[in-house]
């Protein structure tokens, strides 16, 4: 009686261990019942109990919310936080086209979900390379702006962030100005401050906690004090930002 009780229990144990079922909770809320073969430091390794005989599959544990094992044990994974720095740095890399240096200071608050930024222009471009695909600046050296930006992320700080948002800029130019004499006698130097306004659309790659790359495309309107109306204008930028 004593022996078959000990058989009635190992077979129940070598039952329950072929046919137990690991559980892994995604980040996006996918649940998937499973056959953990090996948890690594940064991987995880399994088989799908529905097809057993298949191929493994590993999974890095970045995309996984916490594994519950079929003995009970439950481990969890604290995903990438991406919001766990509030303060960038960018440099706009394309702004190098034109002569100029642009960098960034941007502050987020709401939870990732809004982005205070304030820009620094400053150029060493030369009236002949006046002209330019960021600005249009076709009479005007440019010679530093600044401004303020606001950023509004819909879905906060993830790994690919949109946003959108509202941009003011002043700043500085200086040009020719024609005299009361002829064209070539009366060409006088003169600066000028200009305004402008913009709505903004962007997106945020995030690479890891500490850097990241975006990209922004801006549409609105420029004026330049004292040369009339003011003008349609477009921004762009492709950005390289370090968080802290």
């Amino acid at each position: 009686m004593f022996r078959c009780c000990i058989w009635s229990i190992l077979f129940w144990v070598s039952f329950s261990n072929l046919f137990a079922q690991d559980t892994i909770v995604f980040n996006k809320n996918i649940i998937e019942e499973v056959k953990i073969l090996e948890i690594g430091t940064k991987t995880i390794k399994y088989k799908k109990t529905s097809f057993l005989d298949g191929p493994d599959y590993i999974v890095s544990k970045i995309d996984v919310r916490k594994i519950i094992l079929s003995n009970g044990d439950v481990e969890e994974y604290t995903p990438m936080d991406f919001y766990g720095t509030k303060n960038r740095i960018s440099f706009v890399v394309t702004s190098l086209l034109s002569a100029r240096y642009t960098i960034m200071y941007e502050r987020l608050l709401l939870n990732g979900k809004l982005g205070v930024q304030i820009p620094l222009v400053l150029s060493a471009e030369s009236y002949r390379m006046a002209y330019d695909f960021v600005d249009n600046y076709v009479d005007y050296e440019h010679i530093f702006a600044s401004g303020v930006n606001l950023n509004f992320y819909p879905q906060g700080q993830k790994k690919v962030s949109y946003y959108l948002g509202g941009t003011f800029r002043s700043g500085l130019v200086e040009g020719y100005e024609r005299g009361n004499y002829d064209w070539w006698g009366g060409n006088t130097r003169v600066n000028r401050t200009f305004y402008g306004a913009y709505f903004t659309n962007g997106v945020l790659i995030n690479t890891g906690k500490y850097f990241a790359f975006s990209s922004y495309f801006s549409v609105g309107a420029r004026e330049v004090i004292g040369e009339g109306p003011a003008v349609v204008n477009g921004l762009f930028g492709v950005v390289l930002n370090v968080k802290f």
